[in-house]
């Protein structure tokens, strides 16, 4: 994911009203044409600007995406301190958090930054009323929407921006911040990102057909464990019936569930409910979620996968 820094702030400053020239953008930030030209094509290169030549001018402006949008108009609004979201990795920790309610020890697990170091930055944050603290964790301020919608609209850009380097037919199907879960046609080959879902089930003799793949892509890097290959089973459905008994049917066959871990990873994803439902209907006890299997259904797909 790409960041923001003091310089690149100066030169977005000085494009948020109109297009300038790479001269006028030299003159407004006091940098030599070149290191600008640099800045700007580093500014493109991350979806905040586009470039347009006239004659052997060229000239930087906003790009159209929505989410150089919403910061053109935080920028003019001039609401909020940028020069604190600009410092690194404050600005990868913003991103992070984006429209969710998020722990320090996650933060740092899917940044990459030490723990310290985020308590730091978040600090930074909400002493500039970026963000606020619930708990143990943090969210960003309720009062700042634009700031939000800017978050999360460019970590979904991110995402499909690596998933386009990946593949050209690939789609996501679920996402948040740094991670998301996309599929592509079953004959295409991927390495750079964890098969999941029912693609991952054949591992434990579970072997659904499907015309479509199902891979987990994280900026962490962290290895899939079962209870995240159900969970995601169930997000590539968008919590679908058939997601449910699948991931049901998954976690009948492994057995050995990590129950903690499952509802902890649920409740980050906004599926806590579901996992402990899941939880309590192959414990055999009664649960009425209108999406879940009935008993007879689930015992008839058990028979037919052999679990």
């Amino acid at each position: 994911m790409s960041s923001l820094n003091s310089r690149h702030l100066t030169v977005l400053r000085s494009v948020s009203g109109e297009a300038r020239s790479i001269g006028e953008i030299a003159g407004d930030i006091g940098l030599s044409h070149g290191r600008t030209s640099q800045l700007v094509e580093e500014l493109r290169q991350s979806g905040f600007l586009g470039k347009d030549r006239q004659g052997n001018t060229v000239y930087a402006h906003f790009s159209d995406r929505l989410s150089a949008e919403y910061l053109r108009r935080i920028i003019l609004m001039d609401s909020v301190d940028m020069s604190t979201l600009a410092s690194r990795p404050c600005f990868d920790i913003f991103i992070t958090i984006s429209d969710r309610e998020i722990s320090v020890e996650r933060i740092a697990d899917e940044t990459g930054v030490r723990p310290s170091q985020v308590s730091k930055c978040l600090l930074s944050l909400e002493e500039k009323g970026i963000l606020s603290r619930h708990g143990d964790k943090v969210r960003l301020s309720r009062s700042l929407p634009h700031l939000t919608l800017f978050a999360r609209t460019y970590s979904s850009y991110c995402n499909h921006r690596t998933l386009r380097e990946a593949s050209a037919k690939g789609v996501i199907v679920w996402e948040n911040p740094r991670e998301f879960i996309f599929s592509v046609p079953v004959d295409e080959e991927i390495t750079d990102a964890a098969a999941t879902g029912i693609s991952a089930m054949g591992r434990h003799g579970i072997d659904i057909v499907s015309d479509r793949a199902y891979y987990h892509r994280s900026d962490s890097g962290r290895e899939l464990r079962d209870e995240d290959i159900a969970l995601d089973t169930i997000l590539a459905s968008n919590s679908g019936p058939r997601g449910i008994l699948y991931a049901l049917l998954f976690l009948r066959k492994i057995g050995d569930i990590d129950r903690k871990y499952l509802i902890s990873r649920g409740e980050e994803v906004g599926l806590e409910d579901t996992m402990r439902d899941i939880l309590m209907f192959l414990d055999g006890k009664e649960t009425k979620p209108k999406d879940f299997p009935s008993r007879e259904e689930f015992s008839a797909i058990c028979v037919q996968y052999g679990v």
